[in-house]
């Protein structure tokens, strides 16, 4: 078999001989592969660039497994198709139809409702373990105050601003869960758990509810409004 050459995927390859380096390996031909496909595809001249990279590098191991990586990533990226994306309904809007759901009508969009909520606070403190120990104050005019004692990304005071349309959101989230209508105090048998205060005036009066293992006790709707306040201050522009 000395001397006879073969055509395969793209490369002329010779059969083993003394001294030669011996057949192409799977990666050879998996790249000489996509270079064909290349080659006679919207993309040729990267398909050339490939197939020239396989011998040239023949026999440079390093040197090859550094040009094939990249390339066939490239080759991934020019090959793909585009995913036609129905605009039709989806799966969930179908099973409302299905039911017989209603649509359209309803009442008037509100659009400037008001609470009469002017400050909304949320307070933390430690416990048995790295538990943040912080107060976070809201106003209706879109000031906020923090103040970061212990375990928090910030520790002391600072001032910010937040629009003031997301904090009457929350607002309108606290009238609606009924906020003013719950208890003042909130827990059970457990030990080194923090605690969480919330405290909200609304038409110049305050309500403050004391919420101790928030994971474990109170009514669900209260830990939702904790945690949605907690989550705000990524939301507040910081001075």
């Amino acid at each position: 078999m000395n001397g006879r050459r073969r055509r395969s995927l793209g490369l002329e390859e010779t059969a083993q001989a003394p001294g030669s380096r011996g057949p192409y390996t799977g990666a050879e031909v998996l790249a000489a592969a996509a270079g064909e496909v290349l080659l006679g595809g919207r993309t040729p001249a990267l398909g050339a660039s490939l197939l020239a990279a396989c011998s040239t590098a023949r026999h440079n191991p390093m040197r090859y497994a550094k040009l094939l990586i990249p390339l066939l990533l490239v080759y991934g990226c020019a090959t793909a198709r585009p995913v036609e994306v129905s605009s039709g309904p989806g799966p969930i809007e179908k099973l409302y139809a299905g039911s017989g759901g209603l649509e359209g009508g309803g009442p008037v969009c509100e659009t400037n409702s008001q609470t009469g909520i002017s400050e909304i606070a949320i307070e933390g403190t430690g416990c048995l373990g790295p538990c943040p120990v912080y107060t976070l104050v809201l106003r209706s005019d879109g000031t906020a105050t923090y103040m970061g004692r212990a375990n928090t990304r910030f520790i002391g005071t600072r001032q910010g601003k937040i629009d003031p349309r997301t904090v009457e959101e929350i607002a309108k989230l606290a009238v609606d869960i009924g906020f003013f209508e719950m208890g003042d105090f909130y827990s059970c048998q457990v030990t080194d758990s923090p605690t969480i205060y919330l405290s909200i005036v609304r038409n110049e009066t305050r309500k403050t509810i004391m919420h101790y293992a928030p994971d474990l006790s109170g009514p669900p709707r209260l830990a939702m409004l904790e945690v949605t306040l907690a989550r705000l201050e990524e939301l507040i522009t910081w001075q």
